[in-house]
């Protein structure tokens, strides 16, 4: 039985969400992220995610 991992995959689909997410924000500063699901057509749950963890590493600087 062959398994192929698709992990490599799913870290460059992360990466690139996280780095729509953060151009987003920066051109829309103060906008929620509902709007930033709607407009980036990212989930919520994904936006939700990449926000507390870009907000947790501004944090800890």
């Amino acid at each position: 039985m062959i398994i192929v991992s698709n992990t490599h995959h799913m870290k460059k689909v992360s990466e690139k969400n996280r780095a729509k997410i953060i151009k987003w924000f920066e051109k829309n500063p103060g906008e929620t992220m509902k709007a930033c699901h709607e407009k980036t057509g990212i989930s919520y749950l994904t936006v939700r995610k990449h926000v507390k963890s870009i907000l947790s590493e501004k944090e800890a600087e």
